[in-house]
Protein backbone atom coordinates (compact mmCIF):
# COMPACT_ATOMS: atom_id res chain seq x y z
CA UNK A 1 0.00 0.00 0.00
CA UNK A 2 3.00 2.53 0.63
CA UNK A 3 4.24 1.85 -2.77
CA UNK A 4 0.99 2.66 -3.94
CA UNK A 5 1.06 5.88 -2.36
CA UNK A 6 4.24 7.29 -3.25
CA UNK A 7 3.49 5.81 -6.80
CA UNK A 8 0.31 8.53 -6.44
CA UNK A 9 2.46 10.90 -4.93
CA UNK A 10 4.75 11.00 -7.75
CA UNK A 11 1.69 11.49 -10.16
CA UNK A 12 0.01 14.29 -8.91
CA UNK A 13 4.03 16.08 -8.39
CA UNK A 14 4.12 14.93 -12.10
CA UNK A 15 0.89 16.80 -12.66
CA UNK A 16 1.27 20.10 -10.53
CA UNK A 17 4.61 20.16 -12.73
CA UNK A 18 2.49 20.13 -16.16
CA UNK A 19 -0.30 22.17 -14.30
CA UNK A 20 1.97 25.14 -13.84
CA UNK A 21 3.97 24.72 -17.36
CA UNK A 22 0.73 25.31 -19.01
CA UNK A 23 -0.08 27.93 -16.94
CA UNK A 24 2.70 29.65 -17.89
CA UNK A 25 1.96 29.06 -21.47
CA UNK A 26 -1.58 30.32 -21.13
CA UNK A 27 0.14 33.40 -19.24
CA UNK A 28 2.41 33.65 -22.18
CA UNK A 29 -0.41 33.66 -24.74
CA UNK A 30 -2.38 36.03 -22.98
CA UNK A 31 0.09 38.58 -23.07
CA UNK A 32 1.07 38.31 -26.37
CA UNK A 33 -2.47 38.37 -27.39
CA UNK A 34 -3.27 41.68 -25.46
CA UNK A 35 -0.11 43.04 -27.10
CA UNK A 36 -1.67 42.34 -31.04
CA UNK A 37 -4.62 44.33 -29.91
CA UNK A 38 -2.99 47.31 -28.29
CA UNK A 39 -1.21 47.20 -31.55
CA UNK A 40 -4.23 46.14 -33.86
CA UNK A 41 -6.19 49.14 -31.96
CA UNK A 42 -3.15 51.71 -32.59
CA UNK A 43 -2.61 50.50 -36.38
CA UNK A 44 -6.52 50.84 -36.80
CA UNK A 45 -6.54 54.79 -35.19
CA UNK A 46 -3.67 55.43 -37.86
CA UNK A 47 -4.18 58.37 -40.52
CA UNK A 48 -3.42 56.44 -44.07
CA UNK A 49 -1.55 58.44 -46.06
CA UNK A 50 -3.71 60.39 -48.80
CA UNK A 51 -3.85 58.10 -51.80
CA UNK A 52 -2.65 59.85 -54.61
CA UNK A 53 -5.43 60.51 -57.34
CA UNK A 54 -5.24 59.44 -60.34
CA UNK A 55 -6.98 61.35 -63.25
CA UNK A 56 -8.92 59.93 -65.02
CA UNK A 57 -7.57 59.46 -68.96
CA UNK A 58 -10.46 61.01 -71.63
CA UNK A 59 -12.16 58.69 -74.04
CA UNK A 60 -10.17 59.07 -77.39
CA UNK A 61 -11.58 61.57 -79.49
CA UNK A 62 -13.85 60.18 -82.66
CA UNK A 63 -11.48 59.15 -85.45
CA UNK A 64 -12.60 60.59 -88.93
CA UNK A 65 -9.72 58.46 -90.59
CA UNK A 66 -7.66 61.57 -91.59
CA UNK A 67 -3.85 60.01 -91.72
CA UNK A 68 -2.62 62.42 -89.94
CA UNK A 69 -4.44 61.72 -86.59
CA UNK A 70 -4.51 57.77 -86.99
CA UNK A 71 -0.80 58.20 -84.33
CA UNK A 72 -2.59 60.09 -82.34
CA UNK A 73 -6.05 58.02 -81.98
CA UNK A 74 -4.47 55.27 -81.41
CA UNK A 75 -1.93 56.60 -78.54
CA UNK A 76 -4.95 57.83 -77.20
CA UNK A 77 -6.76 54.63 -77.43
CA UNK A 78 -3.91 52.43 -76.10
CA UNK A 79 -4.02 54.70 -72.73
CA UNK A 80 -7.66 54.81 -72.58
CA UNK A 81 -8.42 51.01 -72.41
CA UNK A 82 -5.08 50.27 -70.68
CA UNK A 83 -7.26 49.42 -67.65
CA UNK A 84 -9.82 47.85 -69.19
CA UNK A 85 -9.30 43.72 -68.41
CA UNK A 86 -11.90 42.92 -70.48
CA UNK A 87 -10.76 42.70 -73.92
CA UNK A 88 -14.27 43.14 -75.69
CA UNK A 89 -14.80 46.37 -74.02
CA UNK A 90 -11.36 47.36 -74.85
CA UNK A 91 -12.88 46.54 -78.88
CA UNK A 92 -16.21 47.68 -78.32
CA UNK A 93 -14.76 51.55 -77.18
CA UNK A 94 -12.22 51.26 -79.97
CA UNK A 95 -15.21 50.41 -82.77
CA UNK A 96 -17.38 53.19 -81.07
CA UNK A 97 -14.80 56.15 -81.36
CA UNK A 98 -14.93 55.74 -85.55
CA UNK A 99 -16.82 57.22 -87.63
CA UNK A 100 -18.00 57.54 -91.01
CA UNK A 101 -16.49 55.59 -93.83
CA UNK A 102 -13.94 53.76 -91.15
CA UNK A 103 -16.67 52.56 -88.76
CA UNK A 104 -18.26 50.92 -92.08
CA UNK A 105 -15.50 49.16 -92.79
CA UNK A 106 -15.31 48.48 -88.75
CA UNK A 107 -18.80 47.05 -89.28
CA UNK A 108 -17.74 43.90 -90.68
CA UNK A 109 -16.25 42.99 -87.33
CA UNK A 110 -19.41 43.36 -85.46
CA UNK A 111 -21.64 41.04 -85.06
CA UNK A 112 -24.38 41.50 -82.41
CA UNK A 113 -23.17 42.44 -79.28
CA UNK A 114 -18.81 41.66 -79.64
CA UNK A 115 -16.54 42.74 -82.21
CA UNK A 116 -14.84 39.92 -84.32
CA UNK A 117 -11.21 40.21 -83.51
CA UNK A 118 -9.24 39.10 -80.63
CA UNK A 119 -7.34 41.87 -79.23
CA UNK A 120 -7.36 45.62 -79.76
CA UNK A 121 -3.95 45.31 -81.47
CA UNK A 122 -5.64 43.53 -84.25
CA UNK A 123 -8.00 46.85 -84.64
CA UNK A 124 -5.02 49.09 -84.47
CA UNK A 125 -3.84 46.75 -87.20
CA UNK A 126 -6.20 46.92 -89.19
CA UNK A 127 -6.62 51.05 -89.27
CA UNK A 128 -2.97 51.42 -89.35
CA UNK A 129 -3.10 48.97 -92.87
CA UNK A 130 -6.16 50.54 -94.03
CA UNK A 131 -5.89 53.81 -93.15
CA UNK A 132 -1.97 55.07 -92.56
CA UNK A 133 -1.08 54.68 -95.91
CA UNK A 134 -2.30 57.44 -98.93
CA UNK A 135 -3.26 54.14 -100.74
CA UNK A 136 -5.74 53.40 -97.81
CA UNK A 137 -9.13 52.58 -100.74
CA UNK A 138 -7.35 50.01 -102.00
CA UNK A 139 -6.00 48.52 -98.97
CA UNK A 140 -9.04 49.05 -96.73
Amino acid sequence: MLETADTQQRDMNALRTELDAQQRVTTLLQTQLDESRTLSAALGRAVPAAAPRLRKIPKPKAFDGSRSKLQAFITQLRLHTATFTDKQAKLRLAVNCLTGEDLDHARIYVQDDRVNLTIIAALITVLENGFGNSNRVGNV
